[in-house]
């Protein structure tokens, strides 16, 4: 309970307190500027009185000096009228007499200002003073009028008016006197008023002052004391929030650290399991499966392969949260790495029946700079949700340039797919992590609904944007842009173009609208006159109307999959048509179909390329085809590798002299590590922690060692470790001439993992699960940095591993 006895919370008693100190704090104020408005009105007054004093003391004075004026003419008027009666000569009265007539002027003038605004006892003073006055003034004026005359007045005559002067000359002096003290009297008594009104200002102010420091300026400063004495106290809460946010950061730092620890953890144990699951299920497929146990096979797969998919977007939005996500910056060249892209994924489309095509505009920059991994990782995102939804028709991707400085391009791209279609409300949440566009589609399609909030994350980094077009039953458009830096000094290369294929006359023949408009445009590009066909009857017309007007197509690019009839078909047509006869023909195929160098020969086509066509790969074909490059075996002449053919094993005898070492503590790991190694030709052993690695290079001198990073006794970090100190001269032997290269295996996709794998002093990184291509590309690797080097000679490897560390494994 409060001091209220109400029971209020002390949030709500600190807040009423708050509220009646800010209203003290503003009666306090308006007390204040009222006492400063008064204080100003006093002020105001004061200088009034005083300027009125002086005023009234300025006024007095000029007052009694005109009276004392007055008096002096009175004075003047006698004497110039004995002057004027005794003169002798008739100058001297003129002289007196125009002298008479300026003071009688200024005498009338003077009396005349005395008199106005007075007081009635002045009033009554100047009345008594009056007949004087009119006297003296009546006398000055008869006599002056006299002396005036042509003639001159007899003494005699002026007499009366002389005497009149005089005898009223000395009762207005009298009065003139009398009127002076008054005027001096009435002054004094108003100075004296004026100078009391302006004491009482004064002790009025002081007392206003007075008051306004005992009953403002002493709560003002009370309520400053006040609000110091909370602002040291909200200092001292502010240190000590301070203190535990501190606190709650450090600890909020360590759980980041545990949750990276957990997810490293995490991401070892569940990729290490994953590892051989994929890797068996691999070497499974390459062995001789009836078709259920092969479908069961696939089926594990790609069971597999989408729950990796679902880890890696689970850590990527981990990594992103953390702020751990990086980007590196690369020279790549855009078609390439767009290209590349749908290598992984053409299976999946023609898997579903997908024509999976790409159409790169000619004028967007291809030598770029930028981290093409993360590009990647958005454009198969978007891809892969476009075949997952589309169930026929075609996904397209489109790249065009958006705009371009000199050192920078920004590059639109655009997935567009004609499957089920996206409702309007379902696209405002569709790019928030964990939402989908309908909940039925996680039970129908599957995923996390992280996809496209990593695309999106990725594209802010790239200082790109990210949208979505669609309408239920129409497809969608998936599109986004990204910024990219152009490599300096190096701009797009000019496309490819021999002189001997100038003007040469292709016909491309396809039932897809689109991929007929791709390889026209392309062709044209190269200079060759393309020409299209969307069936194989239009096909056989155009061919005989060209052959017969002089006109004959060289080459002709021919579908495989067409309705009606198909590209064997046309092939067969085309070959039986004598007319025809000198027209190569390249089919297109779908991926997982070949055929050797005699079937092609036997059905009369030159080569076959896999669908979608890379521009680099038709263009080598077309050369081929042609005959104008140089001669190649008949196994190349076939047909370019299809797009996801593994590399060309490395020679017989680079692969029987290298000796592999597999550190693996995992046996199943063990187990497909040496089977991806056997199938691509190569001889290994195998050994469980890092001590038994030391071991074994002390008595065989292996060129390459796949190392485990997390071993039991000794690990891959440490291990590695030491071989490089032994080769760089400790005190320890060094039993083996050349350099190991050792491969990182890591179940660890955590950032920093590669560099921290690179600081311990090895030479190239996979990730588990690790895949066959990617083992035959770290190989090859290893074989472009030992290419100054020649390998230990053949012997036996494996006899001292059987009798030592067979039983560890």
């Amino acid at each position: 309970m409060s001091k209220l006895g109400l029971g209020l919370p002390a949030s709500l008693v600190n807040a009423s307190r708050a509220l009646r100190g800010t209203s003290s704090a503003r009666l306090l104020t308006t007390y204040y500027l009222g006492a400063l408005l008064l204080v100003g009105v006093l002020a105001g007054l004061g200088s009034l009185v005083v300027h009125g004093i002086i005023a009234r003391q300025q006024g007095s004075a000029k007052i009694i000096n005109l009276a004392g004026r007055q008096r002096m003419r009175s004075q003047c008027l006698a004497k110039d009228s004995l002057a004027l009666i005794s003169a002798q000569t008739l100058e001297q009265r003129r002289h007196y007499l125009e002298e008479m007539k300026e003071t009688a002027a200024l005498f009338q003038q003077t009396q005349a200002a005395l008199q106005y605004g007075n007081s009635p006892e002045l009033g009554a003073l100047f009345t008594r003073a009056a007949p004087q006055e009119k006297a003296l003034a009546t006398g000055v004026e008869k006599l002056t009028a006299q002396f005036s005359a042509p003639d001159p007045t007899p003494l005699s005559a002026a007499m009366p008016e002389m005497v009149q002067i005089l005898a009223s000359e000395g009762p207005f002096l009298s009065d003139m006197e009398a009127i002076m003290a008054r005027y001096q009297f009435e002054s004094e008594a108003r100075v004296a008023w004026l100078n009391l009104a302006e004491n009482l200002l004064l002790v009025v102010i002081w007392a206003t002052l007075v008051l306004v420091g005992l009953f403002i300026f002493r709560p003002i400063s009370r309520l400053i004391r006040d609000s110091f004495n909370r602002l040291e106290k909200q200092e001292h809460e502010l240190r000590e929030k301070n203190r535990q946010l501190d606190a709650a950061l450090q600890e909020a730092q360590r759980a980041v650290r545990a949750k990276a620890v957990f997810l490293a953890n995490m991401s070892h144990e569940i990729r290490t399991p994953m590892n051989g699951v994929i890797g068996m299920t691999g070497l499974l497929l390459d062995g001789d499966l009836n078709p259920p146990q092969r479908e069961f096979a696939e089926t594990i797969r790609a069971s597999a392969e989408a729950l990796l998919t679902i880890i890696n977007d689970i850590l990527d939005f981990s990594k992103i949260e953390a702020g751990k996500l990086t980007f590196e910056m690369l020279d790549f060249d855009l078609i390439e790495t767009v290209e590349g892209t749908l290598d992984p994924l053409a299976e999946r489309a023609q898997g579903k029946g997908i024509e999976l095509v790409s159409a790169i505009a000619s004028d967007v920059p291809s030598r770029l700079r930028g981290d093409p991994g993360r590009l990647r990782q958005i454009l198969t995102n978007l891809i892969g949700n476009a075949i997952k939804f589309t169930d026929k028709g075609e996904v397209v991707v489109r790249v065009s340039k958006e705009g371009e400085t000199e050192t920078q391009t920004e590059v639109r791209f655009e997935v567009t797919d004609s499957g089920i279609g996206i409702r309007s409300e379902a696209q405002a949440r569709l790019f928030d992590p964990f939402n989908q566009a309908d909940g039925s589609t996680t039970r129908k399609y599957g995923g996390t609904g992280l996809g496209l909030a990593i695309a999106k994350q990725l594209v802010a980094i790239m200082e790109g944007h990210i949208g979505v077009e669609s309408a239920p039953g129409k497809g969608s458009t998936f599109w986004f842009t990204v910024q990219m830096d152009k490599q300096a000094g190096r701009a797009r290369p000019p496309e490819p173009c021999l002189r001997e294929l100038f003007g040469v006359r292709v016909l491309a023949v396809d039932d897809n609208a689109l991929n007929l408009q791709i390889l026209r445009q392309q062709l044209g590009a190269w200079k060759l006159q393309a020409g299209t066909a969307p069936g194989g009857e239009e096909a056989l017309g155009r061919l005989r109307s060209g052959a017969a007007q002089g006109e004959p197509y060289q080459v002709a690019l021919l579908d495989v999959q067409m309705p009606g009839m198909d590209g064997w078909m046309l092939a067969s047509a085309i070959k039986a048509d004598p007319v025809l006869a000198g027209t190569q023909l390249i089919v297109l195929t779908s991926l997982g179909q070949s055929w050797s160098a005699a079937e092609l020969k036997e059905a009369g086509i030159e080569a076959y390329l896999v669908k979608p066509v890379k521009q680099s790969r038709l263009f080598d074909c077309l050369v081929r085809v042609m005959g104008k490059a140089k001669a190649e075996t008949e196994e190349s002449l076939a047909a370019p590798v299809p797009l996801t053919a593994s590399r060309p094993n490395p020679p017989e005898p680079v692969r029987k002299k290298a000796r592999i070492l597999v550190a693996e503590d995992n046996a199943t790991s063990q187990r497909v590590a040496l089977g991806q190694l056997r199938k691509l030709g190569y001889r290994a052993d195998a050994v469980a922690n890092g001590c038994e690695v030391l071991e074994a290079l002390q008595h065989i001198p292996y060129n390459i060692i796949l190392m485990d990073c997390q071993m039991p006794e000794m690990d891959g970090y440490e291990a590695t470790r030491t071989i490089r100190q032994r080769e760089q001269g400790s005190a320890l032997p060094c039993p083996w001439k050349s350099p190991v290269h050792v491969i990182a295996l890591t179940a660890h996709a955590m950032q920093g993992e590669r560099e921290k794998c690179l600081a311990a002093g090895m030479d190239d990184y996979l990730s588990k699960p690790v895949r066959a291509a990617e083992l035959q590309a770290a190989l090859e690797r290893w074989q472009v940095a030992m290419q100054h080097l020649s390998l230990p000679t053949e012997g036996d490897s494996h006899g001292f591993l059987e009798t030592n560390l067979t039983s560890k494994t």
